[in-house]
């Protein structure tokens, strides 16, 4: 399922896989339903509708003539729009489901399939944002056609490198240093674990002729050789808890000891024992400021009759 995130602070607004009806394609009803959003709006969710309409289509074809907000009894908001250089106007409705299926005067098998797949992606957390399109009528009124839903979902979730490699800052945590002294250690401990065995085994001490036979020696030379190593490798890594450059690798970012790292490890060990997943601790008291860049293609023009 293809997504468009839009980043809001720490709050991201999702786009869901399109659900046509009426025998529309994905690319038109997304498009429909980035038109029906006021000109010059804030709203996160209609910045993602325009953001990803606009890798579909140039909006700027299009230009907004007339504009119902919200109606809280309705449940729906009707823009009036015209591509650019026509008289035609169309109308564009948005708003709940339920709300547009009535608009439309949709029929019961069409009501039981948009009510099935919307469930569905509500499983999931996502919301439907229903879409409606409408033709006045030469005798007044309008025809309404259900274009079908477009799932929007709102979530915490922290923006990806790979999407806004800018918005990210590159700290090296765990320099190279670090890691061979690491994995020296690592060799070290595993050096002396065979040569104890073997020299514990005693079988090194008949190995070969009597005379000759030096191997016991060499191993435990080897050995004590890797021990000494061992403890020089540690004895660094103290010194480094204390004098490294990286503050990441110092004792006080190591060890809870700071009042906000002590209240991080009472939340984790409480969502441990009582299975509580609502509240995660705070990685970092740094906020990220938020910000939108509109790509050229999805301004569009606005006139008010």
């Amino acid at each position: 399922m293809s997504e468009h995130e839009t980043p809001e602070g720490d709050i991201r607004i999702e786009l869901g896989d399109p659900a046509p009806f009426a025998g529309e394609k994905k690319r038109e009803l997304l498009v429909a339903a980035a038109l029906g959003a006021p000109f010059g709006t804030t709203d996160p969710a209609d910045l993602a509708l325009l953001g990803a309409a606009s890798r579909k289509e140039d909006l700027r074809h299009y230009e907004q003539t007339g504009y119902a907000p919200l109606d809280p009894g309705l449940n729906y908001s009707i823009a009036r729009v015209r591509r650019a250089g026509t008289a035609r106007e169309e109308l564009i409705a948005r708003g709940g489901l339920n709300s547009i299926l009535y608009l439309c005067r949709a029929d019961e098998s069409t009501r039981y399939r948009a009510e099935m797949e919307a469930g569905e992606r509500m499983v999931h957390g996502f919301r439907p944002l229903a879409v409606a399109h409408g033709e006045p009528l030469p005798e007044g009124g309008e025809k309404w056609t259900f274009l079908g839903f477009v799932p929007l979902r709102a979530t915490r979730e922290q923006s990806r490198r790979a999407e806004e490699p800018g918005a990210f800052r590159y700290v090296p945590v765990w320099d190279w240093q670090l890691r061979s002294l690491h994995w020296l250690a690592v060799l070290l401990i595993a050096v002396l674990s065979v040569t104890g065995i073997l020299m514990g085994s005693g079988r090194p001490a008949y190995a070969g002729a009597r005379e000759s036979s030096f191997l016991f020696g060499y191993l435990r030379f080897i050995h004590f050789a890797a021990g000494w190593l061992l403890l020089a490798t540690a004895l660094i890594r103290i010194a480094g808890l204390f004098l490294a450059s990286n503050r990441y690798q110092r004792w006080d970012a190591l060890f809870p000891v700071k009042p906000r790292d002590l209240r991080n490890l009472l939340t984790v060990g409480r969502n441990y024992l009582f299975c509580r997943f609502d509240r995660g601790p705070t990685i970092s008291a740094t906020t990220r400021s938020s910000r939108w860049h509109t790509p050229p293609s999805t301004g569009w023009a606005c006139s008010r009759s």
